[in-house]
């Protein structure tokens, strides 16, 4: 996901100012090392979009509806992946702030949410997460077309990254 990749690159970027690698085979370990340190949960308000492409069955999705129950989706080995069910907004914020809180250590953290403008839903996980971690600073962003082609246009979702332990300590 091009959001995930942003953050690659900022966390790159930091490292080449504070000069911390000697050569560029030990930037590309540490670009590496990024890679395996970045996670995503997304809520996702319908289930159309991941029905059609595959992620969620056509009962699974049915019984979803039926049931008046929102799908929790994680991506495990580069794909996306139903991981929990939750039957409104409020819970699929709560279960995202629980999410991110489940990291004892995290370098960085992005909502990514569908419009330009700040969403409800964003509103409430920035203000959940400041009450959790009162001295992190909290980004967001419009995830990407490719990401919504997948998940639809109402979702709400975190991307997390945690330090690796090939990191060097200036």
């Amino acid at each position: 996901i091009g959001m995930a990749q942003g953050m690659i690159v900022r966390a790159t970027l930091r490292a080449i100012e504070r000069q911390i690698y000697q050569s560029v085979e030990e930037l590309m370990t540490f670009i590496r090392a990024k890679l395996e340190h970045i996670y995503s949960a997304f809520y996702v308000e319908s289930t159309d979009f991941l029905m059609r492409n595959g992620i969620l069955s056509f009962s699974h999705a049915l019984l979803c509806k039926m049931n008046a129950m929102r799908p929790i989706v994680t991506i495990e080995d580069g794909r996306l992946k139903p991981t929990e069910k939750v039957r409104n907004r409020v819970q699929g914020m709560q279960w995202l702030v629980e999410f991110v809180s489940e990291f004892q250590n995290f370098e960085d953290v992005l909502i990514v949410q569908p419009r330009s403008y700040m969403t409800n839903e964003t509103r409430l996980l920035l203000d959940r997460l400041a009450l959790q971690f009162p001295d992190k600073f909290f980004r967001y962003a419009i995830y990407s077309s490719s990401v919504a082609t997948l998940i639809g246009c109402d979702a709400t979702g975190v991307i997390v990254m945690e330090p690796d332990s090939y990191t060097r300590l200036s």
